[in-house]
């Protein structure tokens, strides 16, 4: 009964074996003739394209575009489409692929084997000035031409700029119903943001006001920011770092007591601050931006060495310290870097110069004032100045 089981099973085993087998071969030796027939109708278009044989690309096309209908077999991807719709000067059916695009990616269901889009494109930007010069002279709707322009425009570019975002503003002006708007969203790069991020590391002046100005005597120091800006706003952490020191000697009160301070003694001066403001100028090489901000600032008496006598320290004020001031910026050169995977990235070196009030809310010590100060720093930013 055993060798009776077991022979069943090798049977059925070398069965199924036999059968991957002959399954195997047969996709082995399976030829999809409409497959193969789409590569080389392809390769025949671009060969005629780049010799400049319009009317045999146009049978081409139109041959192989009749394959959707006769075997349902899509020989083109959109992009495809797209370019061969200008490069035929057959601007009814950009004008369709345009409007129905959202459709057409809903529909797209497989991916192209031979894919000509890059090879397309390439000869679109080499004409895209006679492209566009051809469609505009054409009879055509005026949305439709605007359009043509822009993706013409776009494909010889050489980069996104603040003149893309013009070219958008005044297609949008011809074409206020948005006819083409899911085209623009879903296939267009989206608009022009002018951005930048710096690093900032200089000295800063402070001179305090009112009765401050009385005890202490302006003070140098140390400042730093992490700046950024898109478009025109503009923000800024600051850190400012500084040691006061007193005019004359005089008695205060501490935690422990009275104390004596003498002429000259150091005073701990620090302002860290959230700067946010609107560039009112933002040309190619300087920056305007009047500014607020929140932020905290602190003075501490700094006369003892040991760490375990900071009870015995002074504190001026340890306050909330809201401010406003003005940014300026100047642009001493710009850059670009070789980047491993994202190609050029662009970067520039510029000269700084802020000036501004912090206003002291809380003033324990009975000392009241503000803090006026001037910065200069020299930036290192990345981006676009």
């Amino acid at each position: 009964m055993k060798k009776a089981l077991g022979f069943l099973l090798l049977a059925g085993l070398l069965s199924v074996t036999d059968a991957n087998a002959q399954i195997e071969k047969e996709i082995i030796n399976y030829v999809d003739t409409t497959e193969q027939l789409v590569k080389n109708g392809k390769r025949l278009l671009v060969d005629r394209l780049l010799a400049n044989d319009y009317e045999k690309a146009n049978e081409v096309v139109h041959y192989l575009q009749d394959l959707k209908e006769t075997k349902n077999y899509p020989a083109f991807n959109y992009k495809e489409d797209l370019f061969l719709s200008l490069l035929l000067h057959d601007w009814l059916y950009f004008d369709e692929l345009a409007k129905n695009i959202k459709l057409i990616f809903k529909n797209t269901v497989f991916e192209d084997p031979y894919d000509i889009a890059d090879i397309l494109r390439k000869e679109v930007e080499f004409q895209a000035s006679a492209l566009d010069s051809t469609a505009n002279n054409a009879s055509l709707d005026p949305s439709l031409k605007s359009l043509i322009h822009v993706f013409c425009y776009l494909l010889s570019a050489e980069k996104i700029d603040e003149q893309w975002n013009k070219e958008l503003n005044a297609h949008a002006k011809i074409d206020p119903n948005k006819t083409y708007q899911d085209f623009i969203d879903l296939f267009l790069p989206d608009r022009y943001a002018r951005m930048s991020t710096s690093y900032t590391f200089g000295a800063n002046y402070v001179y305090p006001t009112s009765t401050l100005n009385d005890y202490f005597k302006p003070a140098v120091g140390f400042n730093m920011s992490w700046d950024f800006a898109i478009n025109r706003i503009y923000t800024s952490l600051n850190l400012d770092v500084s040691t006061f020191r007193a005019r004359h000697p005089f008695v205060a009160s501490t935690t422990n007591g009275p104390a004596v301070f003498l002429e000259n003694d150091p005073f701990n001066n620090l302002n860290y601050a959230l700067q946010a403001g609107y560039l009112l100028v933002r040309s190619k090489r300087f920056h305007v931006a009047p500014f607020v901000s929140l932020g905290g600032s602190n003075l501490v008496s700094n006369i003892y060495q040991d760490t375990e006598d900071d009870d015995k320290e002074m504190t001026v004020y340890n306050s909330f310290a809201p401010g406003l001031g003005l940014h300026t910026e100047c642009l001493l050169f710009k850059y670009n870097s070789a980047q491993s995977y994202n190609g050029e990235m662009s970067g520039y070196i510029s000269l700084r110069f802020d000036a501004g009030t912090n206003f002291t809310i809380n003033d324990p010590s009975g000392m009241e004032g503000d803090n006026m100060y001037a910065r200069l720093s020299c930036a290192f930013g990345f981006g676009d100045f």
